[in-house]
């Protein structure tokens, strides 16, 4: 990828020596159309063809993870589409370039939680039956064992951490 830039900042700096766009595309061995529209600066040089790959910085990504641990924590779960509204205003923020009217389809986020699978996980909604929405209590969900506080554990699991490896303190 690297190799592109140096071959079109070279194809650019022939075009500012007085050299045709064409000749110096054929010269630096780009496309003729891709020299151009750098030249004329309509595309940065270090553009690439595409999609962007990067929607969310790591700031932005960690963010996100703390977002949901801090939710997690105080027993509201994260729903898919919670989560896909949360991913998008991270991007929105952070992005450099507009974001796309569907992104993130279900595909982005899946990506985003397999990423983050060893601390979160992606689970589908369930309904209880009436015997076991009795004994799902918030007495039952959050305990105490000697001085670690278990923090709750949602019925309607969707999108948490992984408490084994964040232990919180009373």
């Amino acid at each position: 990828m690297e190799e592109s830039h140096q071959k079109y900042a070279c194809g650019l700096q022939l075009v500012e020596k007085g050299i045709s766009i064409r000749k110096a595309a054929k010269k630096a061995g780009v496309p003729f159309e891709n020299l151009r529209t750098r030249a004329r600066g309509d595309v940065p040089v270090a553009c690439r063809r595409g999609p962007m790959l990067v929607y969310l910085s790591p700031g932005a990504d960690q963010g996100l993870f703390e977002v949901i641990e801090h939710r997690a924590a105080r027993g509201f779960c994260v729903g898919f589409a919670e989560l896909r509204f949360l991913i998008r205003h991270a991007a929105i923020v952070t992005s450099n370039r507009p974001v796309t009217p569907t992104f993130p389809d279900r595909s982005f986020v899946q990506r985003w939680s397999k990423r983050h699978s060893g601390s979160i996980t992606l689970r589908k909604a369930r309904v209880l039956e009436g015997c076991r929405a009795e004994a799902s209590t918030a007495e039952a969900l959050c305990g105490e064992v000697g001085d670690n506080f278990l923090p709750p554990r949602c019925i309607v699991l969707s999108c948490y951490p992984r408490w084994d490896l964040f232990p919180f303190q009373k």
